[in-house]
């Protein structure tokens, strides 16, 4: 969520991604993401880039244990690479 914009709803992740520095893995995307964007980029630009990467990370999950088994956070920014790879 971000001030004057609609909250947004992951619907992605599962049990996969309770794994201790999964949060850290998702916040680096994050960051690495927003350290690209543009300068004098919008809020709505970077909600939606926070968005996607949520998204992109529980994809990633899904896709590597769609039976929830954990998912190391070692294992997760190649699975994300790989996800986004998949869909070019």
């Amino acid at each position: 969520a971000a001030p004057g914009l609609p909250p947004r709803i992951n619907p992605t992740g599962q049990a996969a991604l309770s794994t201790p520095g999964s949060g850290d893995v998702l916040a680096g995307w994050i960051g690495g993401w927003w350290a690209q964007a543009l300068d004098g980029a919008t809020s709505a630009e970077l909600a939606d880039l926070t968005a996607r990467a949520a998204l992109l990370h529980g994809l990633a999950a899904q896709a590597l244990h769609p039976g929830g088994q954990a998912l190391p956070a070692g294992e997760q920014p190649a699975a994300m690479a790989n996800r986004i790879a998949a869909r070019d």
